[in-house]
Parts: structure tokens; sequence; C-alpha cells
């Protein structure tokens, strides 16, 4: 999910030039100021464009965590110093037109731009911090004998994006689903960001997670190695292998297409379907949800695990009445929201991007994930470990 870090190098690109041209043709400037107002921007522009024009998409495939690091200096830097020059752009301006002094840089765009240093700190300080978030369903659907069905589940770790203690992050997060004594626990894609490769430490953590019933898995968008660059489809796909391998010793059963179902007795059956990535748009389509579904034996209630929302709404909805509860990740609620949970940039992108949506008995949940890409933040929008309890409500 890169499209979002281009779109905000681009803006600054935007923003910058009206900038340098305002600056560089006022008479009332030195030439020592106008060196200060136009040079600097235009040497800011070019960072820019170098960025834009692939330097950070480099980075973050051979060297994620400096492409990382570079970006938030960026942020820290160049955002709150753009915002700060706009508003003294706008004090001259209504300076030469209403002949009046306007200090708004002081009053307005300074206060603007310490806000979002500030924010971005927390955002820093806050990326490993994590909640349990709970969510209940009830339905008729629900077999008897599963009455509660308690199920954990975890999506977008993006292992090799992590940055500090990683291994002590992901431990913590172990021992938080353990102790939830779940059912079932889900694991609903992107566990690596670019390599099978960053998945090999965390194994022996990852296979600490315990269930009742199973560990289950679907692949996500940054799963397959699409977005790093392989020698040839062969190297790909022997890294996607690999990745499948290192599934297995986590104890999680990865469902490729694939379903499985869970039974008390010949009538009270559980069925968990899972497809490869399927998303809207730009996003792969790997997953064939009607062949998961045309081979599956459809219980009571059935689970589908999906790592991408989108897939609901276009698939699920429309085609498939007897997919009671669908589990997905992908969005991160772009970790980050302004003032209150919903007013985050990931609500634009997505019409189900975080938490529990409902469509007459059919359920789905989008979790925000337990890792982030690109932006080591979380600005209102903290990691999760979902938590879903399914009554059934005849109980």
């Amino acid at each position: 999910m890169h499209s979002p870090i281009y779109m905000v190098f681009f803006l600054l690109i935007i923003i910058w030039l009206p900038v340098i041209v305002f600056f560089a043709k006022n008479k009332k400037l030195s030439k020592k100021q106008k060196i200060y107002t136009s040079i600097v921007p235009i040497l800011f522009t070019i960072v820019d464009i170098a960025l834009c024009l692939g330097l950070i998409n480099i980075l973050t495939m051979h060297a994620p965590k400096v492409a990382s690091t570079i970006i938030m200096a960026h942020l820290f830097t160049l955002v709150p110093a753009l915002i700060y020059i706009l508003f003294a752009i706008i004090d001259m301006a209504v300076l030469r037109i209403l002949k009046k002094q306007f200090k708004s840089r002081y009053i307005i765009g300074a206060p603007i731009a310490i806000l979002i240093i500030l924010a971005l700190i927390q955002g820093v300080c806050n990326k490993h911090n994590f909640v349990i978030q709970k969510a209940v369903i009830n339905t008729p659907n629900l077999p008897e004998q599963f009455n509660p069905l308690k199920i954990v589940a975890i999506t977008d770790l993006h292992l090799g994006s992590l940055m500090g203690n990683s291994t002590q992050y992901i431990n913590n997060v172990v021992d938080s689903i353990n102790q939830l004594n779940a059912d079932l626990v889900f694991l609903v894609g992107d566990i690596v960001t670019y390599h099978a490769s960053e998945m090999y430490k965390y194994i022996p953590t990852l296979r600490r997670i315990k269930a009742k019933i199973g560990k289950y898995a679907v692949l996500g968008n940054h799963d397959y190695g699409d977005y790093y660059p392989f020698e040839d489809a062969a190297q790909r796909l022997n890294n996607l292998n690999n990745l499948k391998t290192a599934y297995e010793g986590t104890g999680f059963i990865l469902l490729n297409n694939e379903s499985v179902v869970v039974e008390k007795d010949s009538t009270q059956t559980i069925t968990i379907l899972g497809i490869e990535n399927w998303g809207s748009g730009r996003f792969s389509k790997y997953g064939n949800l009607p062949k998961t579904v045309n081979q599956a034996r459809i219980s009571n209630f059935n689970i589908l695990l999906s790592h991408d929302p989108t897939s609901w709404q276009q698939l699920v909805l429309p085609n498939y009445n007897n997919i009671n509860l669908t589990i997905s990740g992908h969005t991160h609620a772009m970790q980050m929201s302004i003032a209150k949970p919903k007013l985050s940039p990931s609500s634009i992108i997505y019409k189900q991007w975080n938490g529990l949506y409902k469509n007459n008995n059919q359920y789905l949940y989008v979790s925000r994930g337990v890792g982030y890409t690109v932006l080591p933040f979380r600005i209102g929008q903290p990691a999760e470990i979902t938590y879903i309890v399914v009554n059934n409500e005849k109980n």
C-alpha cells in the first residue's frame, strides 16, 4: 500500500512550486532572503522528486527500515515547515491586499505544525502498543455444541517492517493471544512485507500460539513477493514455497482456496474456508471463492478468511448467503485517524475498513492489524488482537 506515500510527496511538490514563485517574485525581499525562501524550497522539491521517482520504492524493497526512517524524517521536518510557510504566505497576501498585519503563521500555523510533530512522536511511540478488540456476534446459525465460539484473529504482522525490539513485541502479542484461551486462532494474511525470510526468526514464537480447536491462516497481497524484485518467476515461486514451509513450522494450517470442517458430531459442524488474496482494483486476485465453496462441505456456520475486505462486498454478499462470518485485514485503518476513530483516510478508500459490519445475517470483521508498513507509527488507530465471541442467540 505505497500509493498514499507517493500521493504525499506529489502533494508536497504541488505545494512547493507556488511557494517558490511567490517568494522569488517578491520585490520586498533581499537577495539573501530570496535564497532562503526560494533555493531551499527548490532543494526540497528536488528531494521529493527523487523520492517519487523510485528511491523510496527501491529502499522499501531492499531496506524497508531505512526507507521508513527517511520518510519519517521527511514528515517530521517538511510537513510542519510547509504548514508554517503557507500561513506566512497568507500573512503576506493580507498585508499586500488589505495593508494590515495578520500573524496567522504564529496564531494558527505554528500551533498546527507543533501538533503534527507531537502526533508523529506519539504515533511512533505507540507503534508497539496493541489492544484486545472484542466483538460479539449473536446468530441462530451457530451449532449449540460450539456455543459460545471464541475466535482470535491477527492480521498484517508485516514482520520485516517491524522496528525496535520486534521479537519482544511479537512475544507479547502471542502471550496475550494465549491468555484469551480461544477455540480458533486465525492469521489473516500479510505475515511478511516483501520476502519469506522475514518470517524465519519468528517461527518459534508463532508456534507458541495455542487454540483448542485449531490454527488456520491465509495469504495476503504482500505474502506472494509481488513487491520484491525477483529475477524471474521461478525465484518468486520458490519464495512463496518457502513461506508456505515456514507456516508449517508455526503450526498454522494454510488454506489456499481450501476449507476444513470442524465437527462435534455429524450434525454439529463448522466450516472454515480460506481463499488466497482477492482484492479490488490493483491488488492481486489469486483467490477463487467459487472453487473454494464448491469443494467445501457447507455447515450450519461457515467462516471465511479473506485478507482483503473488498471481497466481502463484491464476492460474498452477492453470491454466498451461507457464509456467516468473514474475517479480513489489509486496511491497517491507515494507521491513523484524526479527532475520532471514524475520521481516518482509510474510510475514503474502503467502505468496510475497521471493525464489525453486518448485512442481514452475514458479518464481516476488518482487523486493523498487528504490524505496520512504510510508516512506523499508529496515530489514533492502535494495533489490535481481534477477539470475536459468537453466541447462539437462542440461548
